[in-house]
């Protein structure tokens, strides 16, 4: 699906809901509610700043939840009466709440059959 964030500007976020009706033929979400981007190191700060000031500015979209690809973790912005609060989701355990649509989604899930590199405790260990 993609979004339009402006008369002139159209999003293609890497998964998403719409709550809309079905255009024929379109890939416009109507009525986008939740956004979801995966970070990748040559977008990430582009989608953590502008693309997320850009979907934050659609009036219908509620959530924003953007998914690390090395760690179990992510950031989960939702809008509310008073404005946009950011949720750090930081372990398989957690879950984003995406109460615009009625959904839990856990972290486990989305990660789902992912295996993460071991860490070392200690950076020194590995730079001797």
């Amino acid at each position: 699906m993609s979004v339009r964030t402006s008369p002139r500007g159209i999003r293609r976020p890497d998964s998403g809901v719409d709550c809309g009706p079905r255009r024929d033929r379109s890939t416009e979400a109507s009525e986008p509610k939740v956004v979801i981007e995966v970070l990748s190191p040559s977008t990430r700060d582009f989608d953590m700043f502008a693309k997320l000031d850009e979907c934050r500015a659609v009036d219908s979209i509620d959530h924003v939840l953007l998914i690390d690809p090395n760690d179990p973790a992510g950031q989960l912005w939702t809008r509310g009466p008073d404005g946009w609060t950011e949720e750090v989701l930081r372990s398989l355990e957690s879950t984003a709440e995406l109460t615009a649509v009625g959904l839990t989604l856990p972290l486990s899930e989305i990660y789902e059959d992912v295996a993460f590199p071991a860490w070392p405790e200690d950076a020194e260990a590995v730079t001797g």
